[in-house]
C-alpha cells in the first residue's frame, strides 16, 4: 500500500472512532450511572458500529488491522475489564449494570469472531488460535 493510501485509511479509521468511540464509552458509563439498560445498550451498539466501520475501512483499502491497532484494541479491552472488576469489587453493582457489562462482553466476542470468520473463513479462523495459518 502506498503512503497516500495508508494515510487515507488512517484518516478514515480515526474519523470512525472519533465519532463513535467516545459516544459509546460515554453512553455505557451513563447507562450504568442511571441504571438505564437502553442507554447502556446504545453505547454498546455505538462501539460495535465503530468496529464495523473500522472493518469497512479495512475492506475498502484492502488491509487488515495494523499491529498498533491490535495493541490499542487489546489495551482498551483490558481497561474495560479492569474498570468492571474494580466496580464490581468496590461498588454496589445493580442488575442493569451486569446486563450492560454482559452485553459489552458478548458484543466484543461476536465482533472478534465475526471478523475472523469473514476474513479467514471457518477453517482459517480456527487455525488462527493454533498458530498454523493455512495457505
Amino acid at each position: 500500500m502506498n503512503t497516500d493510501t495508508a494515510i487515507e485509511r488512517r484518516i478514515v479509521v480515526y474519523a470512525v472512532w472519533v465519532a463513535l468511540g467516545p459516544l459509546g464509552f460515554c453512553l455505557v458509563l451513563l447507562g450504568t450511572q442511571l441504571d438505564s439498560l437502553l442507554v447502556g445498550l446504545a453505547g454498546v451498539l455505538s462501539l460495535a458500529l465503530g468496529f464495523v466501520g473500522h472493518l469497512i475501512a479495512n475492506a475498502w483499502f484492502a488491509q487488515s488491522f495494523t499491529r498498533g491497532e491490535v495493541a490499542f484494541g487489546t489495551a482498551m479491552l483490558t481497561f474495560w475489564v479492569i474498570v468492571f472488576l474494580i466496580g464490581w469489587v468496590s461498588f454496589d453493582f445493580s442488575l442493569i449494570d451486569m446486563y450492560i457489562a454482559l452485553a459489552l462482553a458478548v458484543t466484543v466476542a461476536v465482533c472478534v469472531l465475526g471478523h475472523l470468520l469473514v476474513r479467514h473463513g471457518a477453517r482459517g479462523a480456527f487455525s488462527r488460535f493454533h498458530g498454523h495459518v493455512p495457505d
